[in-house]
């Protein structure tokens, strides 16, 4: 077996150099490929890499270990770290729930006809603006006035009976005494001023009844809003409790929703 032998024993851990040193004309020329190597199959370039990526790794660990280290003392001890402590308060937040909703007016009522006639013209349309106790529909008040008149006529009628059967009352209560009339000709005569007095009293109730009925001719807005909807044309013949107009009031606007238990 020749001395280089050695260099090819895979269980030899030294290169043994000796032969080389001491006959070194005996290896030259020969090329480089077939000088045994223990480094033979790696690179040694790969190899001193490896090395040097180890080194660099166990340096990186060192640095690193110091640096978790040095949060403690020489003891071993953490240090204490600073904190703020603040006290807990509570507060409301706001709740926002997405839904859907009907707008509806603040106030909403259907003018109706409270006497019977033919409309004469409407004042409002759909869509107007008006105001508290404004004319809105005006029924032809002829009848009506007609009326207001004979109850008038009748009160001043039962006016001139009333003075009438009060001279006569006056006087027989003078005569009375005086045995000029007899008791009975004084009760008729009181009788007939008490009449008088009541009858009056119902023609007056009677005039008043035709002044409203005449008022109620003329339809009025009961608070300011806007006209929804007309329901009457001129010339139409409209009975008590007829529709005529829908007046709503839009200050403020109101909105129906509906919540679910989740949503509060």
């Amino acid at each position: 077996m020749n001395e280089l032998e050695i260099i090819k024993t895979p269980k030899n851990k030294h290169l043994n150099l000796k032969p080389l040193i001491q006959n070194p004309d005996k290896f030259r020329g020969e090329p480089l490929s077939k000088t045994p190597s223990i480094f033979e199959g790696t690179p040694f370039s790969q190899l001193v890499g490896r090395k040097i990526i180890l080194i660099i790794t166990i340096l990186i660990l060192f640095f690193l270990q110091s640096g978790c280290s040095s949060s403690k003392d020489k003891t071993g001890i953490e240090k204490p770290v600073a904190v703020e402590i603040k006290e807990i308060q509570t507060i409301d937040l706001p709740v926002d729930v997405e839904t859907t909703g009907r707008l509806s007016p603040n106030r909403e009522v259907m003018l109706m006809a409270e006497v019977s006639g033919a409309v004469k013209t409407y004042f409002a349309d759909m869509g107007d603006s008006v105001e508290k106790n404004q004319a809105l529909v005006k029924i032809n008040p002829v009848d009506y006035q007609l009326a207001l008149n004979e109850a008038k006529a009748n009160l001043a009628s039962a006016q001139a009976q009333l003075d009438l059967a009060k001279k006569s009352y006056e006087r027989s209560k003078i005569l009375l005494p005086r045995d000029v009339i007899s008791k009975d000709t004084f009760e008729k005569s009181e009788s007939q001023y008490k009449a008088a007095l009541a009858g009056i009293n119902r023609v007056k109730a009677m005039v008043d009844i035709a002044q409203e009925r005449l008022k109620k001719t003329i339809i009025r807005a009961p608070f300011p809003g806007l006209v929804a909807a007309r329901m009457v044309e001129v010339g139409q013949t409209i009975g008590a409790g007829q529709p005529a107009m829908n007046i709503i009031d839009l200050d403020p606007i109101r909105i129906k929703i509906s919540l679910s238990e989740k949503d509060y």
